[in-house]
């Protein structure tokens, strides 16, 4: 999982995955 302070986890987590070329799973973390 991907924190970061700008953004919500769950954002950051979706970024990421679509980022790497995975796929983006939709988890909010809150």
């Amino acid at each position: 999982m991907i924190e970061d302070g700008n953004f919500r986890p769950q954002f950051i987590y979706l970024n990421y995955k679509i980022n790497t070329g995975e796929k983006a799973m939709p988890i909010a973390i809150s």
